[in-house]
């Protein structure tokens, strides 16, 4: 599977290791590392023993605010994986106003760019249309692929039909990694106009890629990705890719149950029932019978 690399961390927040000399090395490894965690920790517990169940998306607001580079990232990238559950998204114009203010700060991230990145992914994920002019100038003034990658999939979860004119040219890059981002993304904002550049990446030289493309565009209700759909729900075609881990083979599996069955297809709605009655993994069985169920696959 594809990963974000350089200097620019993927979505893990994981940074490639950088040779350190001497004493400075453990020091940094043992003795500031920690204490930033530990800061962050301290931050959290405050904020969750000042009268909440949990931190609200306002605290971590304020931990951005406030915090050192550590703490800044880290409650960033919380942010924006507490907003993939819809229910946590604060609907309050001043939330976002702050939101959209705390990204505009480059004193915040130019000391660590982490902090950016994820807060971009958090202005996506609310769907606000308010968040699209800050996002698309960042993926316009992007200096790296990565930087690219991680405005181009904000881009996408925010939905708006309008970033496509800037996305789909992506489609053509030579990276595969902001290739694999754009058709991502493509298929959240979900638009016929996007149609031919995903039939296209069917054909990718790279798997992501063309996996992505297959689900972007069953959820068009395109029946070209099938061929690809039928390979997704078939575990031993998995084989072919060992570096693929098990949780991420039961993920793209889940996932292909739950688009294929848009394209209402004979052949694939019997490869779903058999997966519903005799995959080994409970996850997917357990996906692929609740397909069953709810649109009574016969």
């Amino acid at each position: 599977m594809t990963e974000l690399s350089a200097d620019i961390p993927d979505e893990s927040g994981e940074r490639p290791e950088k040779p350190a000399v001497g004493w400075r090395r453990y020091i940094h490894s043992f003795v500031i590392i920690p204490a930033c965690v530990a800061l962050l920790i301290v931050a959290i517990i405050y904020v969750w023993k000042s009268g909440v169940d949990q931190p609200k998306a306002s605290d971590y607001l304020r931990l951005i605010r406030e915090g050192n580079s550590t703490v800044r990232w880290q409650s960033a990238k919380t942010l924006s994986d507490i907003f993939a559950d819809p229910s946590r998204i604060p609907d309050e114009n001043d939330f976002i106003q702050e939101l959209l203010s705390l990204f505009e700060d480059q004193a915040l991230y130019e000391d660590e760019p982490r902090m950016r990145l994820f807060l971009s992914l958090a202005m996506g994920r609310t769907g606000n249309p308010a968040c699209f002019n800050s996002l698309m100038t960042a993926l316009q003034a992007a200096k790296g692929i990565e930087e690219q990658a991680f405005y181009t999939r904000a881009l996408g979860y925010l939905g708006d039909p309008k970033a496509l004119d800037s996305l789909l040219p992506k489609l053509d890059h030579t990276e595969a990694v902001l290739r694999h981002r754009t058709v991502e993304a493509l298929g959240f904002i979900g638009e016929d106009k996007a149609r031919p550049g995903l039939r296209e990446a069917l054909d990718d030289p790279e798997p992501n890629v063309r996996w992505e493309a297959a689900v972007a565009l069953a959820k068009l209700g395109d029946i070209t990705a099938k061929p690809i759909l039928i390979e997704l729900l078939d575990r031993k075609y998995y084989e072919s890719f060992p570096a693929v881990r098990a949780k991420d083979r039961t993920l793209a599996m889940q996932t292909a149950i739950l688009v294929a069955v848009l394209l209402n297809d004979l052949e694939l709605n019997v490869k779903i029932k058999q997966l519903s009655e005799s995959d080994p993994n409970i996850r997917v069985r357990g996906t692929a019978l609740e397909v069953v169920k709810q649109i009574e696959l016969e």
